[in-house]
């Protein structure tokens, strides 16, 4: 736990928002697992419901790091 006692309040705050985001590997995995009801009637779109799936996925974290800016740049005020 001297890791966690070593790390700046600024710091710990920032990782949090950034860690709760939306952008981890098991939201893919239930992206495409809800969407795939749907891929039934269509076989085909399977594929590139993965492509999309994957894209959301880089958006959600470039989403969290933004978050993570900017609730950085509020706490230095």
């Amino acid at each position: 736990m001297k890791i966690i006692g070593s790390v700046d309040h600024r710091t710990g705050i920032i990782m949090s928002i950034a860690l709760a985001g939306f952008a981890n590997i098991s939201s893919i995995g239930i992206c495409i697992s809800g969407i795939s009801g749907i891929s039934i009637f269509c076989p085909k779109i399977r594929g590139e419901i993965s492509n999309i799936a994957f894209k959301g996925i880089i958006g959600g974290f470039l989403v969290s790091s933004l978050s993570a800016m900017i609730v950085g740049l509020l706490l230095i005020f």
